[in-house]
C-alpha cells in the first residue's frame, strides 16, 4: 500500500485518507482539485484488497494542496491569544478536506484574514461574539 500511497502524500496529490476499522462507517480518499484520478483507481483496488469489508470512496477536493498550505500558514499566522485550537479533518459529509479553528473572538484584522481564503476550506467556531458597538479588542 505505501509502494502507492507515499508518492502520492508526497506529491499533495492525496491530501487525506480514512480507512476505518468499522465496516458501517465508509471510507473517504480526497485527491486535490485537478489531479490524475488514475493514480487513485489503482490505490483504491490495493484498499479493497487490503480491507475488503470497508468501503472507501474517493473524492475530488474543491481545493489545491498549495490552497491548503496557505490557508494553514494563515491559520498559524492568526494572534495566538485568540486561537482556542485548530486542526484539520474533513467536512460534515466526508466528500473534501477542510481547516476547523477555535476563535475567542472575531477582530476587524482576523476577518480580513480569513476571508480572504478560498470558499469553504475553514470552518470557524467564535466562542466570543462582538456586542454591537463594542470596540475590536487589543
Amino acid at each position: 500500500m505505501a509502494d502507492i500511497e507515499d508518492p502520492l502524500f508526497q506529491s499533495g496529490d492525496l491530501l487525506w485518507r480514512v480507512l476505518p476499522q468499522d465496516p458501517q462507517v465508509r471510507g473517504a480518499v480526497i485527491r486535490q482539485r485537478g489531479s490524475d484520478p488514475r493514480p487513485f483507481d489503482q490505490l483504491l483496488q490495493v484498499y479493497t484488497e487490503e480491507h475488503p469489508d470497508v468501503p472507501v470512496t474517493m473524492h475530488e477536493s474543491r481545493h489545491s494542496w498549495q490552497e491548503l498550505e496557505d490557508a494553514q500558514e494563515a491559520v498559524a499566522g492568526l494572534p495566538h491569544h485568540q486561537k482556542a485550537s485548530s486542526g484539520m479533518g474533513l467536512n460534515d459529509d466526508r466528500s473534501d478536506v477542510r481547516l476547523a479553528v477555535d476563535l475567542l473572538y472575531p477582530t476587524a484584522e482576523i476577518l480580513a484574514t480569513l476571508d480572504d481564503l478560498p470558499g469553504g476550506i475553514i470552518r470557524v467556531n467564535y466562542l466570543v461574539q462582538p456586542a454591537c458597538g463594542m470596540p475590536d479588542p487589543a
